[in-house]
């Protein structure tokens, strides 16, 4: 938008180089000030004339932005951080799949991508060939340890994934609890 600017900060506010997953800050006229009797919220959020957007994004030679997702839904496997909505995206390019949801799951200790997709009506994808089909698309440690065949997604009522339900039926899985 004209008249606004945008930085990408790493947690201890310092740029980050190109091609690394940065914080998205923005300044602007149109950029609020505060929240309504949320002072912690906008301790958190509002710095100076800096609004912190709790957006992850990436920027590349020749300031080509990629969004990566949000801070609170970005995890690292194997010190690399995975953004689900890159692992969804590419889940969801593939023919059987409708929709993806991607959280981590816990194997031997270590984060590991899971997915949970919807198949397409007819579709007789199944993990093994939706694996083989993301070997491909993505980097081996963006690649699902697990990929869940399930009939629909957990949603709120405005229709955005409940991340949390998933991260709680998948660990209630794990344990056995």
């Amino acid at each position: 938008m004209p008249g606004h600017q945008i930085k990408l900060l790493d947690d201890e506010e310092n740029e980050v180089p190109i091609e690394t997953p940065g914080n998205l800050w923005v300044r602007g006229p149109a950029a609020a000030t505060g929240y309504w009797c949320r002072t912690d919220a906008t301790r958190r959020t509002f710095v100076g004339e800096w609004v912190r957007t709790g957006d992850v994004y990436q920027r590349s030679e020749g300031d080509r932005y990629a969004y990566l997702g949000r801070t609170d839904e970005l995890f690292k496997v194997a010190g690399e951080w995975v953004s689900p909505f890159e692992v969804e995206s590419a889940l969801a390019g593939l023919a059987g799949v409708i929709e993806a949801a991607v959280v981590p799951g816990m194997f031997d200790g270590l984060l590991r991508p899971v997915a949970f997709v919807v198949l397409a009506p007819g579709s007789s994808d199944d993990e093994e060939s939706l694996q083989a089909q993301c070997k491909p698309l993505l980097a081996g440690f963006k690649r699902p340890r697990r990929i869940r065949v399930v009939d629909a997604l957990p949603k709120t009522a405005v229709g955005k994934i409940q991340r949390v339900m998933l991260r709680d039926q998948l660990r209630e899985e794990m344990t056995g609890a």
